[in-house]
């Protein structure tokens, strides 16, 4: 089991990487990867899309070029 401080994000770290996940190479990376993906797969025109675990949401754009987008990070606590 995970100590209750291991199940929650900075809030300056959090902020820090909203601010940079527009343009760092990893997540620019990260999304070319996930859209080489989605690409390859035979999704119907307006497919049911769904992201848990958004964070700071910087899929989301990536995510609603195919279908119905539904987001939401889950909460323990």
């Amino acid at each position: 089991m995970w100590p209750a401080d291991a199940l929650s994000m900075d809030a300056a770290y959090y902020t820090q990487m909203a601010e940079v996940e527009d343009r760092h190479w990893w997540f620019a990376a990260r999304r070319a990867i996930l859209a080489a993906v989605l690409d390859a797969l035979p999704l119907p025109a307006r497919a049911d899309v769904m992201e848990v675990g958004c964070g700071t949401g910087g899929n989301l754009a990536l995510l609603a070029r195919y279908g119905r987008l539904v987001a939401c990070e889950p909460d323990e606590t």
